[in-house]
């Protein structure tokens, strides 16, 4: 096994993957350039920076981000496989979902956009976007979220019960389904159905908006 206890840094444009029978930090790493891939399960207590331009991938099996961790900077968190708890704030550029289950327990704030590629995202707290939210994976909402960017559809968002969804500048829903025991506001401009089959199965729906089918 590798535990860090002091500072990780990652430097150069090439992609570098730690692949061990565990991965655990409490100090530092810091992903400066390029592309750090943790193949390996994992708890971290420690610190993760992602500068502009760099890239976290967390590749299967199952890590947790401490409630004492932090995961900041304006690089990329991409997650291809396994299961990842967080419980601590996010705070990045951008954080895509390519697979794999997420569990975001605590705030994300985003710079530039989510995107749920593939894989289960679930966030139990509100999310703040700068850019545009692309779900074609699943996407779940445990908590109430304002959006003011267009957001893309040809997965799944889900709303649970007592959260509620507003769209203030509408959805591009080519495709997909809208479920949960939740409430959906749709207060801008969605479109409805230009790829294939769009469904929509949710408690609650209010349109003050524009729907275009």
């Amino acid at each position: 096994s590798f535990d860090n206890q002091g500072t990780l840094n990652k430097t150069g444009s090439e992609e570098y993957r730690i692949s061990i029978n565990g991965f655990d930090n409490s100090g530092l790493v810091d992903v400066q350039e390029g592309t750090l891939e943790i193949w390996s399960a994992g708890t971290f207590d420690g610190d993760f920076q992602i500068a502009a331009g760099a890239e976290l991938e967390l590749t299967g099996f199952n890590k947790t981000f401490t409630a004492a961790s932090s995961v900041g900077g304006l690089g990329d968190v991409q997650v291809l496989g396994g299961t990842h708890t967080f419980d601590t704030d996010l705070d990045l550029g951008d954080f895509d979902s390519q697979g794999g289950t997420s569990y975001i327990n605590q705030n994300l704030t985003i710079d530039g956009g989510l995107t749920v590629a593939g894989g289960t995202v679930r966030l139990a707290q509100s999310f703040t976007e700068a850019g545009a939210t692309t779900v074609n994976g699943s996407l779940i909402l445990g908590a109430d979220n304002t959006w003011n960017e267009r957001v893309g559809l040809t997965g799944s968002l889900q709303v649970e019960e007592g959260q509620t969804l507003r769209l203030n500048n509408g959805l591009d829903w080519d495709a997909g389904y809208v479920t949960g025991a939740g409430r959906l506001e749709n207060a801008g401009t969605t479109h409805i159905g230009d790829v294939g089959l769009a469904v929509l199965n949710i408690a609650e729906f209010e349109n003050s908006g524009l729907l275009d089918f």
